[in-house]
């Protein structure tokens, strides 16, 4: 038998290997008139293999993560599957490929508490998101270094010139997604950010973060989240977030020029939840934001992004979680509103008095015990509606969404 190298034991013996599953449906039906398509639909099964290593031994440790992806159409036609991100089109025929797969791997180096990564990378800041919501995830390539090395803060410093989206096994480059006809749909090799998140006690962290998309745009976001405890069985948050955006360089997709920011503020008893906020857009534009990724304002729609030129919104939302009776049952409902939206950079919708509104339900279930303990459900519905006819990219819809998820963990 061979022994094994002192220096590589954690290499392995540190080593994990998980497998994700995911099945997904979504169900997009427009329900306005005029609409060149009715419905965007697809449904698919996904699986994520992560074996991530350990580190060698030594003054700086080095491993490897491999991540490899497999997807299945499981329902998907012509007709139906534009619009839904997840499974890739025949340019020609427009039909979804019944399968699809991808393999990608990230050298890492550690030293300290210091983490230097290059390959695969699944950011999640406030200024670029890897979005995880369809089948298989988005990724982005390029090279980050994290530091934990002053008690309390984090660092963070990334450059990225690629992006694998939700719907692609091939890398392009990263692109401005030209939603509501906001801006022009360009695309560049290189964005940048570096940031910070400082714990200043258990129950308040302050973010700072500063990105560069070449020559596209510079974005500075500001966060704030504080929760103070009134009681034992209450307790009360604050979700502040504010993000400037100003064009760059050759200015690829014209005029940027936005300030957005949303103020939230939540109120938990035992197994209660109520949140209310205000979400704000101000400046000559929309707030850009990366194609098929997620943004990290505090709206997490589905059918819309309320990210409109001189937009305002108001939220209401309600969680419960049924611990006490259903161990593993949570139930969420929001409802927003948003008007003042500016659209008049398209034709007919000119100084008209624009708004949107959306109502959602969510409702999700983990097994707790038993050999499928962690097999995750959750299905969604949202009815979105707004008065800015079919030119607009945002329609009205009613919107459904399920997903079944596992994760297997080998080691």
């Amino acid at each position: 038998m061979c022994a094994i190298n002192p220096a590589h034991a954690n290499f392995i013996d540190q080593a994990t290997v998980t497998l994700i599953t995911k099945n997904v449906y979504i169900d997009r039906n427009y329900i306005g008139e005029g609409v060149a398509q009715p419905a965007s639909k697809e449904w698919a099964q996904g699986s994520m293999l992560n074996m991530n290593s350990g580190y060698t031994k030594g003054v700086i440790g080095t491993g490897l993560d491999v991540y490899a992806g497999l997807g299945f159409k499981l329902w998907g036609d012509a007709e139906h599957s534009r619009g839904t991100s997840m499974l890739p089109l025949d340019p020609i025929t427009g039909k979804p490929e019944s399968s699809f797969a991808e393999i990608s791997a990230t050298a890492k180096f550690k030293y300290a508490e210091t983490e230097l990564k290059y390959g695969t990378l699944f950011p999640k800041t406030p200024v670029v998101i890897a979005s995880f919501s369809r089948a298989l995830p988005q990724s982005y390539h390029g090279v980050q270094l994290v530091s934990k090395d002053i008690k309390n803060l984090k660092l963070e410093m990334t450059y990225l010139d690629q992006v694998n989206q939700r719907d692609s096994t091939n890398y392009e480059d990263i692109k401005l997604i030209p939603a509501n006809g906001r801006f022009k749909p360009v695309s560049s090799d290189q964005l940048y950010y570096i940031g910070a998140n400082y714990a200043l006690n258990p129950q308040t962290e302050i973010t700072l973060f500063h990105a560069n998309f070449h020559d596209i745009y510079q974005q500075y976001y500001t966060g704030l989240n504080h929760s103070y405890p009134i009681n034992d069985a209450m307790s009360l948050s604050t979700d502040f977030r504010y993000f400037r955006t100003l064009d760059e360089g050759k200015q690829l997709a014209g005029n940027i020029d936005n300030h957005h920011g949303n103020l939230v503020f939540g109120l938990s008893q035992n197994n209660h939840k109520l949140s209310a906020g205000y979400i704000h857009n101000s400046g000559d534009t929309a707030m850009p934001y990366l194609s098929s990724g997620e943004t990290a304002t505090y709206m997490d729609s589905w059918a819309t992004d309320f990210l409109n030129k001189n937009e305002k919104a108001y939220t209401i939302r309600y969680d419960y979680n049924f611990k006490d009776y259903i161990p593993g049952l949570r139930v969420m409902t929001r409802y927003t509103y948003g008007k003042d939206i500016n659209l008049d950079h398209i034709v007919g919708l000119e100084n008209k008095e624009l708004h949107e509104k959306e109502l959602g339900f969510d409702l999700m279930y983990q097994i707790q015990t038993g050999m499928l303990k962690g097999l995750n459900f959750r299905g969604r519905y949202a009815n979105y509606d707004n008065n800015h006819g079919v030119k607009p990219t945002f329609k009205s819809a009613n919107e459904t969404r399920f997903n079944i998820d596992y994760t297997w963990k080998f080691k």
